[in-house]
């Protein structure tokens, strides 16, 4: 697939925390955006975890995987939601990959 385009990543536990927020101080009927508001590349993430990995990485692209069009960058604007509630993300990217790292690896079985 295409590793260029740009997303907006939230940790689930952020976003957990903004529902929260957002049960105590949100507007019923209004919508809110919750995102970092950060774009960060997807080639950006795979690299991150293949420099976490301990095991040597290869990594190809198939072009019959890649969308005939992506969207370049989907960005999130928080602006509302912080200022109705005062929530924003608190969980790094680099900690959010770490902990998914950890996860994967506590579940693999050794051979």
């Amino acid at each position: 697939g295409n590793l260029t385009p740009k997303r907006d990543f939230t940790d689930v536990r952020d976003v957990v925390c903004a529902y929260r927020r957002l049960v105590l101080d949100g507007q019923p009927g209004e919508a809110y955006n919750i995102c970092s508001g950060r774009a960060v590349a997807v080639q950006e993430l795979v690299d991150a975890f293949i420099e976490m990995a301990t095991v040597d990485v290869r990594l190809t692209s198939d072009p019959d995987l890649q969308r005939p069009v992506d969207i370049p960058v989907l960005l999130g604007d928080s602006s509302k939601i912080r200022a109705a509630t005062g929530w924003e993300p608190q969980i790094p990217l680099s900690t959010t990959l770490a902990d998914l790292m950890d996860t994967a690896r506590s579940r693999v079985t050794p051979t």
